[in-house]
């Protein structure tokens, strides 16, 4: 299945790719919304103490998301001859 996916370059198929980037953009979009529809509520029953732990998980969620989407973006840069 993986040989499906690679270009005989050894690059992603753009397809692939494409698909991979428009997922992790929903993804994306969905922790925000997420995130900002729960945001009161959330912080209704946190304390002080417990602020910094919530601010990192928010923080962490979406910094994966986007290193995906930047991977994906630079992938696209690179199969478009763009950038080596």
């Amino acid at each position: 299945m993986l040989e499906d996916a690679i270009t005989n370059e050894g690059l992603l198929k753009p397809e692939i790719l494409n698909d991979l980037y428009d997922e992790a953009l929903e993804l994306s979009n969905s922790i925000v919304c997420y995130l900002g529809a729960n945001k009161n509520e959330s912080l209704k029953g946190i304390g002080v103490e417990l602020m910094s732990y919530y601010t990192l998980e928010c923080n962490r969620m979406t910094t994966g998301v986007m290193q995906a989407m930047s991977w994906c973006l630079m992938q696209k840069g690179v199969s478009n001859g763009e950038m080596s």
